[in-house]
C-alpha cells in the first residue's frame, strides 16, 4: 500500500492530538530541562565538571557525535572532557539559541549554540541534544555537537 507525503502529514497531525495535550506538559519539559542546561553552564564555568556530567546518562549506550568522532558510554566522554577542557582549558561555557522541543513528557530534543571562549581563542558550534526522562531525573542520551 502506497501512502503519499501529504497523507502520512494527516495521519502524523491527527495522532499528534491523540493522548495527553500537549500543552499539559511541554511547559513543565521546557523548564525542567532548561533548569537542568542552566546548571550544567553553571557547574563548567565554576570548574565542577563532574555537576557538568551529572546529566548525561551513565551508561554505556550514551552516545557523543562531535567533530569526525563517535564517543560511546559515559566513561568514555567523562574522559574526553576532562583532557580536553581541564584546567585554563576549561574556558567560559555559554549556550544561546537554545530550542526545547517536548516530544513526550519523558523525551525531548534540544537544538542550540555552544561556545567556549577560551584566553585566546573562542570554540563554537551548535548541538543536538536528545534528552529522556530516566529513574525521575532527566539525561542526556545522544549529543551530536558540531
Amino acid at each position: 500500500m502506497k501512502i503519499s507525503i501529504a497523507a502520512s502529514i494527516m495521519i502524523a497531525v491527527l495522532l499528534s492530538g491523540c493522548g495527553e495535550s500537549g500543552g499539559e506538559y511541554e511547559l513543565a519539559v521546557r523548564e525542567e530541562i532548561g533548569s537542568a542546561m542552566k546548571e550544567q553552564v553553571d557547574s563548567w564555568n565554576s570548574g565542577e565538571l563532574a555537576g557538568f556530567m551529572k546529566y548525561y546518562w551513565h551508561s554505556e549506550e550514551m552516545t557523543f557525535h562531535g567533530g569526525k568522532r563517535r564517543l560511546q558510554g559515559w566513561e568514555t566522554l567523562n574522559s574526553m572532557y576532562i583532557e580536553t577542557y581541564s584546567g585554563e582549558q576549561r574556558g567560559i561555557l555559554e549556550f544561546s539559541g537554545v530550542e526545547i522541543n517536548a516530544i513526550s513528557p519523558e523525551s525531548a530534543y534540544v537544538l542550540g549554540d555552544w561556545k567556549i571562549e577560551l584566553p585566546d581563542t573562542v570554540k563554537q558550534g551548535k548541538f543536538t541534544l536528545i534528552w529522556r526522562k530516566i529513574d525521575g531525573g532527566w539525561r542526556i542520551v545522544h549529543d551530536h555537537s558540531s
